[in-house]
């Protein structure tokens, strides 16, 4: 095979569960063009596993040797057997695991904290009663009562279980079930002396319906909370492009929908850049930190004039 193509996932594969039109035909007329088509993700929440589900789920062939992402990135910035709090998905716990180290999956920290309870508002708040003002007044002062009291608990809970010693790394990710608990965490860790690994600094992360926070958030708060500037993992950093060279080699073309994220690290990986705009990029958003050697709507239309041309 001559060309090696690089492909985001999230805003060019699919965005949520949803496959973007035309995605599967792309990448089919690649490998039929006898071109290599593999993958890197800045998402380190999910298994790898679980990728390879959704690709083939969505008329994608594809092995875990096909893919790579954030979490593995930053797995491989530590050095030995080493002890580290995972704030973040099955990913990261997965890509430790896999490199010989010792992970704490802070989500086990928090249940066994709570005594696997969750705690929810103590009272009613149905779909005719949205407000928490009208929920307050329906169920008077003695659900305040309550609900002051769960937060206390909730305090001394997690006072307790951040009180982790030894670490020498947290690695920070994407996670839709980020709270105080997995900041109190965190926060505790670094201030103790554990280095401080993001697995990316996006801002933003693309869903079908819009954006939604993007796996910097947690990593930044930390920043901000612990005055440590800690080091990032994921596209475009030098753990990335480490990890692309020695795994995939030479790579041709990257496509994705972040210039400062794929698009540098096309220009890092000497390789060219297409910018689809199905993602977090919109078409009329002219401000590039990597200027693209080719801009379309979808994967399939960059594709296509690519092929052809």
């Amino acid at each position: 095979m001559s060309e090696t193509w690089l492909i985001d996932l999230d805003g060019v594969i699919w965005r949520g569960n949803s496959l973007i039109a035309g995605s599967d035909e792309a990448v089919a007329a690649l490998r039929t063009a006898n071109k290599r088509v593999v993958f890197f993700t800045n998402n380190s929440f999910p298994l790898v596993s679980s990728l390879v589900d959704k690709l083939c789920s969505m008329n994608i062939p594809a092995s875990r040797e096909d893919i790579l992402t954030s979490a593995m990135a930053a797995s491989r910035l530590l050095k030995g057997k080493s002890k580290v709090l995972c704030l973040g998905g099955p990913g990261i716990y997965e890509a430790l695991v896999g490199d010989g180290h010792n992970p704490v999956f802070g989500h086990g920290i928090i249940s066994d904290a709570l005594g696997g309870t969750k705690y929810v508002l103590p009272f009613p708040c149905d779909e005719e009663s949205l407000s928490v003002e009208s929920a307050f007044r329906e169920s008077g002062r003695d659900n305040l009562l309550d609900l002051t009291q769960a937060g206390i608990e909730f305090f001394e809970a997690i006072d307790k279980a951040a009180d982790v010693d030894s670490l020498d790394a947290c690695v920070v990710g994407i996670d839709p079930f980020f709270n105080f608990a997995t900041l109190a965490l965190g926060f505790r860790a670094v201030s103790g002396g554990a280095r401080l690994i993001a697995t990316n600094d996006d801002g933003t992360y693309p869903m079908q319906n819009g954006l939604l926070p993007g796996g910097g958030i947690l990593y930044k708060a930390l920043q901000f909370l612990t005055n440590t500037s800690g080091e990032v993992a994921g596209k475009p950093y030098d753990p990335a492009v480490e990890l692309v060279k020695s795994t995939f080699g030479d790579v041709t073309y990257v496509v994705g929908d972040r210039s400062d994220t794929d698009g540098l690290l096309a220009n890092r990986l000497g390789a060219r850049f297409a910018l689809v705009y199905s993602g977090v990029t919109a078409e009329q958003q002219k401000n590039c930190n990597a200027v693209p050697f080719m801009a379309d709507e979808d994967l399939l239309k960059v594709v296509s004039r690519i092929l052809a041309s």
